[in-house]
């Protein structure tokens, strides 16, 4: 495809790693600049319902998907090690069935519960509007998987790193300059157009890799597919309401405004959490390979040399986002002032916990999903805790002081079990 051939060509003299992170970088400077002008249009009360529909949507991803995308991550290189190419066919075929009933199905139980899921009259326009964005996502989310899991984690991110942030980018703009006015629900609308038009882009890759490996389908093995499948979806659930929770629970116990001033901070900690997206993506189809080869030396080697470059890429994106908060009404518009203090709290929290590099992705992908999954879920039952104890009485301060001592505390259980199944350490080296 003519997107990946320029975007490869670019970026030849970077490894998979850089090539990934200068993704999720541009992406991140998309949103950034959208976050910056629907805060600037909508104002605090009015972007915290567009950040809360979103939160929604993707805790309702993890219905649609039931772990399918995050199965076939770890099991396809497996089948392809094994050459068991119809069992690959089978899963691939199978799973996009699956999720195209579920994501169907969820999005209209979605519509017919609006009122269940928002009570302000704008937030119910919003998470109703979210409802297409849901349907396309999770058929976005099952295509990376696929994609990733046969061994092309570039094709498979290049559609919603690159093609959909800029698309919503301009399509806000337009939109603006027409209209001279725009409402969360109009821009929620316009994220699942941006959406749906990479879908379509991100399909030609798609086919081309599939064809690669085509055989008959086996369905076989499709019962198994389902239990392992049912497994991801509770680590992958526990670790999408970790990072849900607070976004949500605000909506709920506080004021959107109060919403509006998360999400600001949120980006900065998107920002600098980019390096670890991109190791965990970098380590996960390479982690079940050396795993399947018994090559734990060669694991160790590779997850350490991740966690160092991890650790300063955290570092300098640190630096620029701690700038920012000292002019963060000057770049947002009146009304966000007190986003700094949140916003200081994720993103230096974020850069000690990224010296421990990325136990969670490495044991999910050597057949330790269901270990993974305790330590996530007792964090993810923590955030909830202490979100609802914090959230209430100090906002969004609350709400970060809350997500940050979870997250570092599932990051700390991850290490302990990754050394005590593989014997190895992830965290950075000298």
């Amino acid at each position: 495809m003519l997107q990946t051939n320029l975007f490869q060509k670019l970026s030849a003299p970077f490894g998979q790693f850089s090539q990934i992170l200068l993704m999720r970088l541009y992406a991140a400077a998309a949103s950034f600049a959208l976050t910056m002008l629907l805060g600037r249009l909508l104002g605090p009360d009015g972007f915290g319902a567009y950040v809360f529909a979103l939160g929604l949507v993707s805790i309702a991803v993890l219905f649609t998907t039931f772990g399918f995308q995050h199965l076939a991550v770890r099991t396809l290189p497996q089948m392809l090690v094994r050459k068991a190419q119809d069992e690959a066919s089978g899963f691939i075929l199978g799973t996009f069935l699956a999720v195209s009933v579920l994501s169907v199905t969820v999005c209209a139980l979605a519509i017919w519960n609006v009122p269940l899921l928002a009570q302000d009259t704008v937030v119910q326009g919003t998470v109703a509007a979210a409802a297409g964005l849901l349907l396309v996502r999770s058929l976005n989310l099952m295509r990376t998987g696929v994609l990733q899991g046969l061994g092309r984690p570039i094709a498979g991110h290049l559609p919603d790193r690159l093609i959909e942030p800029s698309v919503l980018l301009i399509a806000v703009l337009v939109w603006v300059y027409v209209t001279s006015d725009i409402s969360p629900r109009t821009a929620m609308f316009l994220t699942a157009g941006a959406s749906l038009l990479s879908l379509l882009i991100g399909l030609h890759s798609l086919r081309r890799a599939i064809r690669s490996i085509w055989h008959p389908p086996d369905f076989s093995k499709a019962r198994d597919w389902v239990i392992e499948a049912g497994k991801s979806s509770v680590l992958f659930g526990a670790a999408t309401l970790l990072g849900a929770t607070d976004v949500i629970m605000l909506g709920y116990l506080s004021t959107p405004e109060e919403t509006g001033l998360y999400g600001v901070a949120a980006r900065f900690f998107l920002l600098v959490s980019l390096p670890f997206h991109a190791a965990g993506v970098r380590i996960s189809q390479q982690a079940a390979k050396l795993h399947a080869e018994n090559d734990l030396a060669g694991l160790e080697t590779l997850s350490r040399g991740l966690a160092n470059r991890m650790l300063l890429a955290t570092l300098a994106l640190a630096i620029p986002s701690t700038v920012a908060a000292l002019y963060i009404e000057v770049i947002f518009g009146a009304g966000f002032s007190a986003a700094a203090t949140p916003l200081l709290i994720l993103v230096w929290l974020r850069v000690v916990i990224s010296a421990a590099g990325v136990p969670g992705p490495i044991l999910a992908n050597t057949r330790h999903v269901g270990t993974t999954a305790m330590t996530v879920v007792a964090a993810t039952a923590l955030n909830i805790v202490l979100n609802g104890m914090l959230a209430p009485r100090f906002g969004a301060n609350g709400a970060a002081a809350a997500t940050v001592v979870s997250l570092a505390l599932m990051t700390v259980g991850h290490s302990v079990m990754l050394r005590r199944r593989l014997g190895i350490y992830s965290f950075v080296t000298r």
